[in-house]
């Protein structure tokens, strides 16, 4: 009995040490979270502020970006309270921002706007001066995404 013991123990420490990435994904995963399941007609039923608290969860931008109707949902109501005059300056900042975030998290801007604070420096230190430079400038500033073929989509601006 002991030694079966002490074999399995030995096992256990060695696939522990040996497989960390193993562990760490088997202890990472989070069991009672649920993908988030969201409509363009429930967006159309949800006030702004329960919209804002869905935002807190990061499933919820991948849903609405591949949703482009839920998407217009989101914007829409959105619109509804920045255009509604009896609307308190607290709900439209509100909207606003959960406008902001739909709009960074779901298009490229989020990675533009990285780029352009990891470039910050260098721009400040050494600003384009004339077309080239201006070109360079933007080829390195945007991401990826926007290129086509290795044509920069201007229609994505």
């Amino acid at each position: 009995m002991k030694r079966l013991l002490g074999i399995i123990l030995i096992t256990a420490l060695a696939l522990s040490v040996a497989s960390c990435d193993f562990l760490d994904t088997l202890l990472s995963v989070n069991i009672f979270d649920s993908p988030l399941k969201l409509t363009a007609s429930d967006a159309s039923d949800m006030s702004v502020s329960e919209l804002s608290d869905l935002a807190d969860s990061p499933d919820f931008f991948d849903v609405v970006a591949g949703d482009q109707d839920l998407e217009d949902a989101v914007f829409d109501q959105v619109d509804d309270v920045l255009n509604d005059a009896g609307a308190t300056v607290a709900e439209k900042q509100q909207a606003a921002i959960l406008w902001t975030e739909v709009l960074i998290y779901t298009t490229p801007a989020g990675e533009l706007i990285n780029n352009v604070i990891s470039q910050l420096d260098a721009i400040a230190n050494d600003p384009p001066v004339d077309e080239a430079d201006i070109a360079a400038l933007i080829e390195l500033l945007a991401p990826d995404s926007l290129y086509t073929n290795g044509v920069l989509k201007e229609s994505a601006f």
